[in-house]
């Protein structure tokens, strides 16, 4: 079955999967990826005789061998360098972010720059972890 992680509870190891409108509840010990497991990915699972086990992310959560796709370096550099034109929202899709900030630079004549910059600094910093998909950065 497919479905998506609707919550996680770290510190307990337990998430709530939701397929439609039905719930099922899983541990870490269902959990069968090496990257844990975050809220609003989606995944996919075995459930039978009432009984869930096998979580694994779908590929496009994922790299080929398992990791986040997106780099945090990358998107980091690219808001420093090119934030004023968004650069590093749309590597990251977040696209329509990244329009505004564009409008937001015109409009201000540069002004909306330190916008972008910020930005880059604190995806640096790890204070932006996850991209439009709600993929971690690696």
């Amino acid at each position: 079955m497919q479905g998506r992680i609707a919550n996680y509870d770290k510190k307990h190891q337990r998430g709530i999967i939701l397929v439609g409108k039905d719930a099922y509840v899983f541990t870490q010990q269902e959990w069968q990826e090496e990257l844990p497991p975050y809220n609003g990915c989606l995944v996919e699972f075995d459930y039978q005789d009432k009984k869930l086990s096998n979580v694994k992310l779908l590929g496009e959560y994922k790299g080929p061998q398992g990791e986040p796709v997106k780099s945090k370096l990358v998107a980091g550099l690219l808001g420093m360098l090119l934030g004023w034109a968004g650069a590093h929202n749309f590597y990251l899709g977040f696209h329509k972010r990244a329009i505004i900030q564009i409008i937001v630079t015109v409009l201000t004549l540069g002004v909306g720059a330190f916008w972008g910059f910020t930005e880059g600094v604190l995806i640096l910093l790890g204070r932006i972890e996850k991209d439009a998909k709600n993929r971690p950065l690696y």
